[in-house]
């Protein structure tokens, strides 16, 4: 095989080999991104439970804005904002 051939197919390569070895669509650990203080990713495209994906409820708030409920109300937070755990929390999520 001619080695200039060799070569520029490597060099094509390289990058579709570093992509796909760069994992840039991992997920959060649940536990992390829901743990109460702490700030929901933005954006939050939903989390990783023991491999498992889990997909976001998402809620709309009267401004246009929307939070994100976790574990059936348990936890709920905007994108980029602190999760809260009390139900009684939400119109301050929203306000």
């Amino acid at each position: 095989m001619n080695p200039r051939a060799t070569m520029a197919t490597m060099l094509l390569l390289a990058p579709i080999t570093a992509c796909g070895s760069d994992d840039a669509t991992a997920l959060p650990d649940c536990g992390t991104a829901w743990e109460v203080g702490n700030t929901l990713p933005d954006p939050y495209d939903g989390c990783d439970q023991d491999g498992q994906t889990i997909t976001p409820v998402w809620f709309d708030c009267p401004d246009g804005g929307r939070y994100a409920e976790w574990d059936d109300g348990t936890a709920y937070a905007r994108e980029g904002q602190p999760v809260v755990d009390t139900a009684g929390e939400l119109a301050r999520i929203c306000d």
